[in-house]
C-alpha cells in the first residue's frame, strides 16, 4: 500500500538524491513539498514523484536550474520546443569542441611518439597535409617568448637561411588556423625534411641553426621557409632541454 505522505528523509530516498538537494529545490522555488502541516513540517507525496523526474530528466540534457524552472512553468508547447531546441543547438555546439580537443591530444600523442622513435639529432622524413597559418610578418633577428596562452596550441617560427652565407635573416611567428578563419600563409602539404633537437631555452635558434646545418649536409633540394615548433611543452616539463622540430619542405621534382 502507497504511503500518503513522505518526509524529506524519505523521499530524498526514493529518489537517489540528497536531502539537501531537496531543501535547495524547496528554497529557490523549482520543487517544493505538497504538505506543509501546523509545525512546519514538509511532506511530499507520491504524485510529486513524475515531477521530480521531470526535472532530472532536463537536468540529464544540460539544462540550468533556472533554465528547467522556465520549461516547468511554460505556458505554450512552442516556447518548451523553444528551449530543447536551444539546448541541442549547444550539445552540437560542446561535441564539436570536444573532437577538436580529442583531435588535439591525437595530434601531440602522435608528435611526442613520433619524437621518442626518432630521436633527437637524426634526420628524418615525413608526409604533412595543408597547415592554413597567420603568420607575422615582422623581421626580428631575437627569438621568440610562445606559450598556450599568448599564441595557442599550434604555434612556431618561419625561419629563413642566406644559403651562401649560412646566415638566419628572417625570423617571423606564426599561428595554426582553421581553414576558415583569416589566414596570410599556407603551408603546404608535400614531404618534408626535418629533424628533432634540444636546446635549453634561450639558446633555440642556436640550436635550429645547427640543426638546419646538418639538414643542409644532405644536399636536399628543399624550399626556403624552415619551419620551427616546439614538442608539447606546454605539456610537459621537460626541466631544462626543450625538444623542437624543424622541418622543410622538399622541392618538387620538375
Amino acid at each position: 500500500m502507497k504511503k500518503d505522505k513522505y518526509s524529506t528523509g524519505q523521499f530524498a530516498q526514493l529518489c537517489h538524491v540528497n536531502k539537501k538537494t531537496l531543501f535547495y529545490y524547496d528554497q529557490i522555488d523549482l520543487f517544493k513539498p505538497a504538505i506543509l502541516d501546523e509545525n512546519g513540517y514538509r511532506y511530499y507525496t507520491i504524485d510529486q514523484l513524475d515531477d521530480f523526474s521531470r526535472i532530472k530528466a532536463l537536468q540529464s540534457v544540460g539544462l540550468s536550474l533556472t533554465e528547467i524552472k522556465e520549461q516547468l512553468y511554460s505556458d505554450t508547447l512552442i516556447e518548451v520546443m523553444q528551449t530543447l531546441y536551444s539546448q541541442r543547438r549547444a550539445v552540437k555546439n560542446k561535441i564539436k569542441q570536444l573532437k577538436q580537443l580529442e583531435n588535439l591530444l591525437d595530434q601531440k600523442l602522435s608528435e611526442l611518439e613520433h619524437y621518442i622513435q626518432t630521436g633527437v639529432n637524426k634526420v628524418f622524413f615525413a608526409e604533412y597535409i595543408d597547415e592554413y597559418l597567420l603568420v607575422d610578418q615582422q623581421t626580428a633577428q631575437d627569438g621568440f617568448m610562445m606559450n598556450y596562452m599568448t599564441e595557442g596550441h599550434h604555434a612556431g617560427v618561419m625561419l629563413q637561411y642566406d644559403r651562401t652565407s649560412k646566415k638566419l635573416i628572417n625570423i617571423s611567428k606564426f599561428q595554426g588556423v582553421r581553414e576558415e578563419d583569416p589566414y596570410n600563409f599556407v603551408k603546404e602539404k608535400g614531404k618534408y625534411v626535418g629533424i628533432y633537437f634540444e636546446a635549453e631555452d634561450g639558446h633555440v635558434m642556436e640550436g635550429a641553426q645547427q640543426a638546419y646545418q646538418q639538414i643542409l649536409a644532405g644536399n636536399y633540394a628543399m624550399e626556403d621557409n624552415i619551419f620551427l615548433q616546439d614538442i608539447a611543452v606546454d605539456f610537459i616539463n621537460f626541466a631544462n632541454h626543450l625538444p623542437f622540430r624543424l622541418t622543410v619542405r622538399l622541392a618538387e621534382e620538375k
